[in-house]
């Protein structure tokens, strides 16, 4: 994970640390003592991070490499990169408030029933994400570049599902609330820090991200401010 604050535009903090730190905090947050053997927890949430750091470049630069891996990786496997997609979804969807009660199901319990656990709670919102996403790869055609659907999703998941999932070079999903619009951005061929003050140009907003992954808050009022500058980018 790489995010940049406004002040430390260069600032880098990989997943794998982050995932480390999580659980640390977690442990002395929850006071619970750490036993023999416990280490291996910390050891599978960075694996999780690592995850998270490293497989996308490996499938840009050796992409043969990655095919043969997923022939051969076993159910174990499998069950590792499900996990991290559920807690990944998870963060997004609840917050920090629920993160404890997910990481304290590895200390309990063994990698399948995490998983079983997991699936459990969120298999129906994985599959309705999954539904939106196919829905929003065959109406694009018909529809051109802006496509509207009802969502209860944040933005920010649905649109890291898009450009992870479909072959599109940049992806804007933007959710209406209140008074104001919740907008996501993600691009694969653009340095959205090099541009971000060019789009929210003009507008009443609160922004922020990192090279490939923008989130913003707009007032309503300047949303049609906002999409005329996006079509200048």
């Amino acid at each position: 994970m790489i995010t940049p604050t406004s002040s430390f535009l260069d600032a880098f903090y990989p997943c794998s640390k982050f995932c480390y730190d999580i659980i640390s905090f977690a442990r002395r947050f929850l006071k619970i003592d750490k036993e023999k053997g416990k280490d291996a927890d910390e050891l599978l949430i960075a694996f999780l991070g690592v995850v998270g750091d490293l497989t996308y470049r490996t499938k840009k630069f050796f992409p043969m490499l990655t095919k043969n891996i997923e022939k051969k990786y076993n159910a174990g496997w499998k069950s590792f990169l499900r996990i991290k997609r559920l807690l990944d979804f998870a963060i997004k969807k609840e917050q920090a408030s629920s993160i404890f009660s997910y990481l304290n199901l590895l200390y309990s319990k063994k990698i399948e029933e995490v998983r079983e656990s997991l699936e459990k709670k969120y298999r129906r919102d994985l599959e309705r994400v999954d539904r939106l996403v196919k829905n929003f790869e065959e109406k694009k055609k018909r529809y051109g570049k802006f496509y509207v659907y009802r969502m209860k999703e944040k933005a920010a998941t649905i649109a890291t599902e898009i450009i992870n999932r479909l072959n599109c070079k940049n992806v804007v999903v933007i959710k209406k609330e209140k008074s104001y619009f919740s907008i996501s951005i993600r691009s694969r061929n653009l340095n959205l820090l090099e541009v971000v003050d060019k789009i929210f140009d003009g507008c009443k907003a609160t922004y922020g991200g990192h090279k490939t992954a923008v989130g913003a808050l707009v007032k309503a009022k300047d949303l049609g401010r906002f999409l005329e500058n996006l079509k200048k980018i």
